[in-house]
């Protein structure tokens, strides 16, 4: 059985701190100063973490808003040992819940192709792809968008 907590504004050190284990097992990087920041920088931010029945956190969702009818989905994922079995896909389905209930009218997200299964998710629930480009550090990017 999983349980996904939801944290709405400005993570506190202990949530953050959380939220930097898993970025850093997930992503195999320590989590970047610039990461932290923006969680003080961007209005209405909402963290999900999902858990299993003991506790231990195995992923995460972080969105904020970026207008009154859109939310952004930032970033977030599974731990590696735990891909497959649907977590990313209900903590996906949860985040649009939450901004529906919130009067959200379309969620947006970017992705890259290196990460191919969650592109694959985004098109299976829903988003479209509305655009690619390629950002100052020569990364090609692919722009998403969900009508909720």
């Amino acid at each position: 059985m999983f349980k996904t907590l939801y944290h709405q504004g400005i993570p506190d050190a202990q949530l953050i701190a959380r939220i930097s284990v898993l970025y850093e097992a997930i992503f195999e990087v320590p989590m970047m100063e610039k990461v932290v920041s923006r969680f003080h920088n961007e209005p209405d931010v909402l963290v999900l973490i999902i858990c299993d029945d003991t506790g231990t956190d195995l992923g995460y969702k972080i969105g904020y808003r970026k207008d009154n009818k859109t939310f952004y989905s930032w970033i977030g994922g599974v731990l590696p040992q735990f891909r497959g079995v649907g977590l990313g896909r209900q903590l996906m389905l949860k985040q649009h819940e939450w901004c529906t209930q919130q009067g959200y009218e379309y969620i947006e997200t970017k992705t890259m192709n290196r990460w191919r299964n969650m592109l694959i998710l985004n098109l299976q629930c829903g988003f479209e792809i509305t655009g690619v480009y390629t950002d100052g550090d020569g990364i090609k990017k692919i722009l998403m968008q969900k009508k909720l």
